[in-house]
């Protein structure tokens, strides 16, 4: 669960550069699936926009446990 405070574009990336999860919101909650299967345990990419405010692009890995 991340609260970016603003709204964003979030997009996650497996590590064959599969998008895996995207939402334009103010609330992030990736709950590691995809089309409701598991994803495997492992590094992930993330980019998050901010579409609408003057605010740098994020972008970082992090890693999915099970």
């Amino acid at each position: 669960f991340l609260d970016v405070g603003l709204g964003a574009d979030v997009k996650v990336f497996n590590r064959w550069g599969q998008l895996v999860y995207h939402v334009y919101s103010a609330v992030v909650s990736w709950d590691g699936k995809l089309n409701g299967q598991l994803q495997a345990t492992g590094t992930y990419v993330y980019l998050v926009t901010f579409k609408d405010h003057k605010l740098p692009d994020l972008k970082g890995t992090f890693t999915l446990i099970r």
